[in-house]
């Protein structure tokens, strides 16, 4: 990049392999900017006509990045969502943001997986349990919400063999359950991580 108002000819820019050059006399369109040593052109000309045309043709743009980030995906799936761990971590408060906004924006969607969490749960619910059972499971949930009340930081009751597990699946049972801090439960998922 070129220092500001700093006069470099396009021979100049050329011979230090610069990507760009600086005349400091208007382009056609009145911009006095930065020029493109391969075709000349006036960057904020450029950046005017990218504007313009994702204006003109906003759902066909998105629909190609949406396309090609499926792509990516798929392609090199563990390093992508290795790539979305690591942002989610770093930018935590943005991610819950993120998140919060997607759920009132897909408030069907989000009814629709609640709904099937709550049938999961039910089904790996066993009729044998006690009374005493029933009620250890529910100290664990009344304990989640105590300590989210104490630290501030929100604490879930998690299955330590998840309900619905690609490789198994568990029970609904006190010996299943586990208090651990909410963003470990996220992080964590459907699957099984050994905490001791």
């Amino acid at each position: 990049m070129i220092k500001a108002m700093e006069i470099v000819s396009l021979s100049q820019a050329k011979q230090l392999k610069l990507t760009r050059y600086f005349t400091g006399k208007p382009c056609k369109h009145g911009h006095i900017a930065e020029r493109s040593t391969i075709n000349r052109s006036c960057i904020e000309c450029v950046v005017e006509r990218n504007k313009a045309f994702f204006e003109q043709n906003k759902e066909k743009v998105r629909e190609r990045k949406a396309e090609y980030q499926r792509k990516y995906r798929v392609k090199y799936a563990e390093k992508a969502k290795q790539s979305r761990q690591n942002w989610a971590e770093k930018n935590r408060i943005k991610d819950q943001q993120y998140k919060k906004a997607w759920r009132v924006e897909n408030k069907a969607k989000v009814n629709s997986l609640t709904r099937k969490r709550q049938a999961a749960k039910m089904l790996r619910t066993p009729k044998w349990l006690t009374e005493d059972d029933l009620w250890m499971m529910e100290e664990a949930y009344e304990l989640a919400v105590l300590r989210t009340s104490m630290t501030g930081v929100a604490w879930h009751v998690d299955h330590i063999i998840p309900l619905q597990g690609d490789d198994v699946s568990g029970l609904h049972v006190p010996a299943n359950l586990q208090v651990i801090p909410g963003y470990e439960n996220i992080r964590k998922g459907n699957k099984v991580v050994d905490y001791a």
